[in-house]
């Protein structure tokens, strides 16, 4: 089984690491920003956010990305007959 093969058969799996991952580099970002400003300890910082913010990304957004899927089909769905 090659890369291609092992990620399409995880692509819930994969979409949402990506997902959490995305979400907690930036949202971390900004708020170590905001909170701490650019000083010395900046870097340390965010790195502990994005970590901290990935691991409980990941759980949450396996549990909230089908949801929001089906939400997302059915929202279509009804605009789609009127």
């Amino acid at each position: 089984m090659n890369v291609h093969e092992l990620l399409a058969n995880h692509r819930p799996l994969v979409y949402s690491l990506i997902v959490a991952m995305g979400m907690s580099f930036f949202i971390g970002f900004f708020m170590t920003l905001i909170n701490t400003g650019l000083n010395e300890y900046f870097l340390g910082d965010w790195f502990s956010s994005f970590l901290l913010g990935s691991i409980v990304g990941l759980p949450v957004s396996l549990m909230i990305v089908p949801y929001a899927r089906s939400i997302t089909e059915k929202i279509s769905k009804k605009e789609k007959l009127n």
